[in-house]
């Protein structure tokens, strides 16, 4: 058992609750017995299932650019964070036990993004496996709270999408993806030009546009009509 030690480490590098119950369960091993070890063991992995359940992490996240793809701003260099608008997404269930703490963590978010003058808050919920009558009756609340921005929902699954549509979510506030939420919202608006921009780059990409007019102007104005000469000896029957 002792020559084992040296995996806590690993354990506790990929996961700080792995860690922790590797740990309780060495500890309790050395102390009392292997019979009793194993049982906190098992208790204490019991309890870190319960509390994962209940747990959730909201992240801000933003789309890559001709891909499709959402991924978070922190772990990406090639995600975009659009300029009027916030995409925010949460992984875990949202149950009776947590609601009231994610609802919480979103106003905050929200609260602080206004000041950048955010004027959409899209809410990915594409890694939310579950979610109950209670969860979805204070997320539609949530959705009609009017604090000086716009709350949309993307990409439910299944049967997310069924549980919300029970307590009447407003259809306009559902969306299949994140992509389709920001380019409705752009058509109704919404400006979903990015912040990571380079004002140079567009200054670059807007002469080069203006040279490829003149160019083409260019060519229209060397373009004439044809005309049809003969040699004179082809006119001569």
């Amino acid at each position: 058992m002792l020559m084992q030690f040296h995996d806590f480490p690993k354990f506790y590098k990929n996961s700080k609750l792995d860690g922790l119950l590797w740990l309780v369960t060495f500890i309790a091993v050395i102390v009392l017995d292997i019979d009793s070890g194993l049982i906190i063991g098992i208790a204490v992995a019991l309890l870190v299932l319960l509390f994962r359940s209940i747990s959730t992490n909201i992240q801000e996240v933003g789309p890559v650019p001709e891909t499709g793809l959402v991924v978070e701003i922190k772990e990406s260099e090639f995600a975009i964070r659009p300029r009027e608008a916030v995409i925010l997404r949460i992984s875990g269930a949202i149950n009776f036990a947590n609601f009231e703490s994610v609802i919480d963590r979103l106003r905050k978010k929200v609260l602080k993004l206004q000041s950048e003058d955010r004027k959409l808050v899209v809410l990915d919920i594409s890694n939310v496996p579950y979610m109950d009558q209670t969860g979805a009756k204070k997320m539609c609340l949530w959705l009609k709270e009017d604090k000086g921005s716009e709350r949309v929902l993307a990409a439910p699954t299944g049967k997310v999408e069924r549980m919300l549509k029970r307590f009447e979510v407003d259809p306009n506030k559902l969306y299949p993806t994140v992509m389709d939420a920001l380019l409705k919202k752009s058509l109704s608006g919404i400006n979903p030009a990015t912040t990571k921009t380079d004002p140079n780059s567009l200054e670059k990409e807007h002469t080069d546009h203006g040279e490829d007019n003149r160019g083409f102007q260019g060519q229209s104005e060397e373009v004439k009509t044809p005309t049809n000469t003969f040699d004179q000896g082809d006119t001569q029957l």
